[in-house]
């Protein structure tokens, strides 16, 4: 069983069997402490402390379960002790292996002959998913109002048209006065309106 959560719970139940005997409290009630430990198959009776467990939960005698469930107490904690060296060495070769890995990717860049740096460099860089941004990219509302914009755009009418001289230089003085060429349209079309209706 290499479980260590299942190994320290396993110890717990240990411990209190082994206070509850010293308390002497009947010993069905001490192998009933087992009990949850058994429904859930998590005790290796073919393993040495799963032996001893067994032996106490058939005795009929204190002696011999207190016994028994001291070596399974002595047992269990080498067994943890044991489990959570393995846990730390591999943790660490891990730190070490990912220290070796971001170390493969560095490289050591010179930057106006100035002092070298070091620079992580990723070779397997991921691939980033939809549009790509830009500096000037816009934002998704930009974007949209950008397209309404053009949408009402698209209603307007461009006028590129060449005026003669003298129409030129009416509308450049109109201009000069302030005046917009909407507003001279506006006044062009009241006065054709007036000039049907007489």
């Amino acid at each position: 069983m290499n479980n260590l959560n299942i190994l320290k719970n396993t110890l717990g139940v240990v411990n209190d069997a082994d206070k509850s005997l010293m308390n002497d409290m009947p010993l069905y009630k001490v192998k009933a402490l087992f009990d949850g430990l058994v429904l859930a198959d998590v005790i290796d009776f073919g393993s040495k402390y799963g032996e001893f467990i067994s032996i106490v939960l058939n005795t009929k005698r204190k002696d011999v379960a207190t016994k028994h469930i001291i070596y399974v107490r002595s047992i269990l904690e080498t067994m943890i002790k044991n489990q959570e060296l393995e846990n730390a060495q591999l943790v660490e070769s891990q730190k070490e292996q990912d220290s070796l890995a971001i170390e493969s990717t560095c490289v050591i860049v010179t930057s106006n002959g100035k002092s070298n740096e070091v620079q992580l460099q990723l070779t397997n860089m991921p691939k980033k998913i939809g549009r790509p941004k830009s500096e000037n990219a816009l934002s998704g509302a930009e974007r949209s109002k950008r397209a309404r914009d053009k949408k009402k755009a698209n209603k307007l009418v461009t006028v590129n048209s060449t005026l003669s001289k003298s129409d030129s230089e009416r509308y450049n003085r109109m201009i000069s006065d302030g005046y917009s060429l909407s507003w001279i349209i506006d006044k062009a079309y009241a006065y054709s309106v007036s000039m049907r209706l007489d």
